[in-house]
């Protein structure tokens, strides 16, 4: 049989792990007000339907007892984007941390570049992720990548994440949407495993 329209992982035959709420942690990458579109200076395409999916993503892991580590971006006070302190840095609202729940302060798109996410993973004792947020092509892309190449198994609720209008240099105009769809089959074609919404885990 043809290997096109098949992931490396497909060809591969690579088992997927067996994901369960009670033996991942829901990391949340980013899901803060600069992706919003009344206040933020990178709204995210899809910001309403993808913000009540991060939403659906928090309520189920906190249901379930999951551990819950909210993952911000924070630049320096003068910053153009997520300024320490400023509006758009705090998180989008009904997604904020609870007293219980981990935060962890990234300065990169890679959330456990210089940053101490994997022990806090560690201290769980679980090997499975569950990650969401914003946006797809570069925290959701470079966390994910470091998670797979730490050995831990990725599962990316792709309702949940998105993106926004950018250049590619060459005098086009990359849609969000299309951004958003190619960056996750990406990384479904070997980084993870892509789902529409918590509830198809």
């Amino acid at each position: 049989m043809s290997p096109y329209g098949k992931t490396i992982n497909e060809i591969q035959n690579c088992k997927k792990g067996k994901f369960s709420y009670n033996n991942s942690v829901l990391l949340l990458l980013s899901a803060q007000q600069e992706f919003n579109p009344e206040c933020g200076k990178i709204p995210a395409h899809n910001f309403k339907t993808s913000s009540e999916s991060l939403r659906f993503c928090l309520e189920t892991a906190r249901q379930n007892k999951m551990p819950i580590i909210h993952v911000m971006t924070v630049g320096n006070p003068n910053a153009e984007l997520f300024s320490l302190g400023g509006v758009t840095t705090k998180p989008i609202k009904y997604l904020e941390p609870k007293a219980n729940e981990k935060v962890i302060m990234k300065t990169t798109p890679n959330g456990f570049l210089k940053t101490n996410l994997k022990e806090e993973i560690d201290s769980t004792g679980r090997k499975n992720l569950i990650i969401a947020g914003y946006s797809t092509h570069l925290s959701v892309d470079a966390t994910t990548r470091a998670a797979y190449e730490l050995g831990y198994k990725v599962t990316i609720v792709g309702n949940a994440c998105g993106d926004r209008d950018i250049p590619d240099g060459m005098n086009n105009m990359v849609l969000g949407k299309n951004l958003h769809r190619a960056t996750l089959a990406t990384l479904n074609d070997q980084y993870a495993n892509v789902v529409g919404e918590m509830y198809d885990i």
